[in-house]
């Protein structure tokens, strides 16, 4: 049988983005496997350039929200 583990987790508002998502990744980890590659969903108000990267580094793949009109 093929199938998937789901995480979700909603975490607390109004957190620096800074210090927001190392906080996340490092928990997200702990309820993740090391040995397949996860992905992130992430709103756009967090998905800076640099929290993308620390999401990256961490060896997660993401998806997130771009606020560009087409």
């Amino acid at each position: 049988m093929v199938g998937f583990i789901k995480y979700s987790k909603i975490f607390e508002g109004n957190s620096a983005d800074n210090t927001a998502v190392p906080k996340i990744i490092s928990k997200l980890r702990s309820q993740t496997s090391t040995h397949q590659r996860a992905i992130v969903v992430i709103d756009a108000d967090i998905a800076t350039k640099e929290n993308l990267e620390i999401i990256k580094a961490n060896g997660y793949d993401y998806v997130d929200v771009n606020r560009v009109q087409l």
